[in-house]
This record gives structure tokens, sequence and C-alpha cells, in this order.
């Protein structure tokens, strides 16, 4: 037999069905904002993001259910657009990553704003919230 919740009018007619599963928010990572570094010079400029940009935890609770994670902007500045790390899920296994030419990008568009080489905290300021249902 079948677990949940149904919830009917007065006629019978089903108002609210939830008989599958449901979510539950495990946690939260926050990345914090921080600047990309910057290599090479002229058209050669590229910038990426500092390796404690990057990382991975082990979420035991991943095991019993199926895995889910959602962003939330925490302190990223931008004035032209908002991006987010590579995330994956493997096993127990929540990793993310930033994307060498979407830093790139995104650090070049920002510096249009804030000037040559300026643009601050385009990296990190995220909050990843995880969670299995």
């Amino acid at each position: 037999m079948a677990a949940g919740l149904i919830v009917r009018t007065g006629q019978g007619v089903i108002a609210v069905g939830v008989n599958d599963k449901l979510t539950k928010t495990l946690g939260r990572v926050d990345i914090p904002a921080m600047n990309a570094i910057r290599s090479g010079s002229g058209n050669n400029t590229r910038y990426t993001a500092p390796s404690a940009a990057n990382g991975s935890i082990v979420v035991p609770q991943f095991a019993r259910g199926r895995p889910f994670f959602f962003f939330v902007p925490n302190g990223q500045e931008g004035f032209y657009q908002f991006i987010g790390p590579s995330v994956t899920i493997d096993g127990t296994t929540l990793s993310w990553v930033w994307q060498p030419g979407a830093v790139d990008a995104k650090t070049k568009v920002e510096n249009m704003r804030y000037g040559a080489n300026t643009a601050p905290n385009t990296v990190g300021g995220v909050s990843i919230i995880y969670g299995a249902y």
C-alpha cells in the first residue's frame, strides 16, 4: 500500500495529493566571494578561480534518497551576470568546480564596468543548498 497524504474537498475531489516523496534540505555550503586570478597579459589575459573556490563534501544522507541541489547568490558581485560552479554528485560526494571559461568570460565582462583588471568578487559569493528526496 502506498503511503502519502491526500486531502479531498467535500465533494471528494483531490485538492492536495502528496503520495510520492518529500524533499528534505540537509545543509548548505557557503563559498565566499573572491577575486579571480589573472594570468597572462594583453590579448592573452585569462582569469581563473582560486583553488580555494573549488571543493567537495561527503553527505552520508545522500545514500538514503535522491540528492538535489540549487544555488542561492550570497555576495557575488556583478553588474552583468551571475555564475555558479559546476556541481556533481557522485554517490555521497557533492563536488563543485568553477569552470575556467565561465570565470574568464564573467571577469572580462565585469572589468568593462569596473575598469581593467579591477572587477571584485567575481568568483564564489554563492551558497549551494543540498538535500535529498
